[in-house]
């Protein structure tokens, strides 16, 4: 099986299916392209990953698109048995200084320690309130545009230069190779989904990309709204760095970790764009809704492509 996040196809039929309603309360439960639950007004959102960071802002990312307040967060780290005392109080100090810098209540969790770890792998989990947002698949129609906010990409061409600096270096200098890293804090959307939130517009559902790229959030949002869609390929934001570390590595920069962007549908998009450019936060209208089920990526006039359930990230195929 593909590494990474599980492939929407498994996911629907082995997990998703098998998990039974029996709290009447629940608003928000799992469904493929749902990033967080709402049970009676408390939202939790997970996230992890091979660095307390990515863990973090994963978590924080899933949290935001409910549009709500966190207020804690539960620690679990899955620790290999070479691990030093010293790492685990590393980490500690990573957490904690994430937790201050929001206000966030770190409210305890699990660490294990085996053999059977490779690596060290992090989950968080988001606890918090729900706001004044809903997601409302009802309320999406022909038309509707689906607005991106962020960059393609961007956390895996990050995660890839810093594995794999030296490789690189031997096509790009180091000035371009500095310029093509971003800081960590380009990874988080929750200040955007904020801002989306508040905008006091119809704001009918958010999603932030992840595992699988552009393209894996884009099919998830098709199976959430259960319509089709038009994306035009020119429109979707990417750093022209990213484009050139996938080309050298052959790989999809669209199917690579897409952390650090942001997708809203909405009815008016250029609207919202124009309100997120005054909070100078960069967007763009990428796609409509449409009456058919295809979800379609449109290169050009001649060259549609129909998007597929995405299998993997292309990370992998580097790391």
């Amino acid at each position: 099986m593909e590494q990474g996040s599980l492939p929407e196809r498994y996911l629907s039929r082995s997990v998703i299916k098998h998990i039974r309603r029996l709290n009447p309360k629940l608003s928000v439960s799992a469904a493929v392209g749902n990033d967080y639950a709402n049970l009676h007004g408390s939202v939790s959102a997970d996230g992890i990953g091979d660095t307390p960071w990515i863990a973090w802002v994963k978590a924080m990312n899933n949290f935001a698109c409910s549009g709500g307040q966190v207020e804690g967060a539960r620690l679990t780290m899955l620790l290999p048995g070479n691990v030093k005392e010293s790492w685990i109080k590393g980490y500690m100090a990573d957490f904690n200084s994430y937790a201050e810098v929001k206000g966030i209540q770190i409210l305890g969790g699990h660490t294990q320690v085996s053999e059977v770890f490779t690596r060290a792998q992090f989950v968080v989990t988001m606890l918090g309130t729900a706001g004044d947002y809903c997601a409302n698949k009802k309320k999406i129609k022909p038309g509707y545009e689906i607005v991106m906010v962020g960059q393609a990409g961007l956390m895996g061409a990050d995660i890839i230069l810093k594995e794999k600096r030296e490789e690189l270096h031997t096509r790009f200098p180091d000035f371009y190779l500095d310029m093509a890293s971003v800081k960590e804090d380009a990874y988080s959307i929750a200040d955007a989904a904020r801002k989306i939130a508040d905008s006091g517009m119809d704001i009918c559902y958010m999603h932030d990309g992840s595992s699988g790229g552009v393209y894996g959030a884009l099919w998830q949002m098709g199976v959430w709204m259960d319509k089709g869609f038009e994306v035009q390929h020119v429109d979707i934001p990417i750093r022209q760095e990213t484009i050139e570390i996938c080309e050298f590595f052959n790989i999809n920069p669209y199917l690579l970790d897409a952390t650090g962007c942001l997708f809203a549908v909405v009815e008016d998009g250029k609207m919202l764009v124009e309100y997120l450019a005054e909070q100078e936060m960069e967007a763009a209208v990428i796609g409509v809704v449409t009456e058919k089920k295809e979800k379609l990526i449109v290169v050009n006039e001649l060259e549609h492509r129909c998007l597929s359930p995405v299998n993997g990230d292309e990370i992998h195929k580097v790391l």
